[in-house]
């Protein structure tokens, strides 16, 4: 770079630096995010709360915290809604975050309208000698938001929702069961 001031030569490698970051982040930005088909779920806790009625309408909110892995590894917070009559879930909607290295999935699952006659819910004695368990398996909808390394858009797909726990806290972990299931 003879003849060239140092300044110039400086204002040279800014340019071309700046150029070079510039096309890191259009490819990060314009990179399509994972399906989470394959998503699985290890809950660390799990809660629920709600109306129970197993003869009528029941309504039940449940919170679960867990760690994902699969096609992106995280941690998963997830609250929703479940309203059961006639020994199916005629309801369902809830929302999701997981949260990984770098990046941020805000989602929500809503029930299959077709599904919902071949769905399952009860909530009562699921198990003997636990009056106030509950018991969902229902097919969904997902629809989640990317943002982050792994790329920024929406990613859709098809879910399967199954929630089972006896509502008691002193019974083992294994006594809660649940699945984020996302398969076709």
């Amino acid at each position: 770079m003879e003849g060239r001031t140092p300044r110039a030569v400086a204002a040279l490698c800014a340019a071309i630096v700046a150029a070079l970051t510039a096309a890191v982040g259009v490819h990060a930005a314009t990179r399509q995010p994972p399906s989470l088909d394959g998503l699985a779920v290890t809950p660390d806790t799990a809660s629920f709360t709600g109306t129970c009625d197993p003869d009528h309408v029941s309504t039940i909110t449940f919170h679960v915290t867990g760690h994902v892995s699969g096609p992106v590894d995280g941690t998963l917070d997830e609250t929703a809604t479940a309203t059961i009559a006639a020994g199916h879930v005629t309801d369902f909607s809830s929302s999701f975050t997981i949260d990984g290295r770098g990046f941020h999935v805000a989602g929500t699952r809503t029930a299959d309208p077709e599904s919902l006659p071949t769905s399952l819910g009860f909530c009562g004695e699921v198990a003997w000698g636990y009056p106030n368990g509950i018991v969902l398996d229902v097919r969904a909808q997902y629809a989640a938001t990317f943002t982050g390394r792994l790329g920024n858009g929406v990613v859709t797909g098809d879910t399967g929702v199954y929630y089972g726990d006896v509502g008691s806290r002193s019974t083992p972990a294994g006594m809660t069961a649940f699945e984020f299931r996302l398969d076709a």
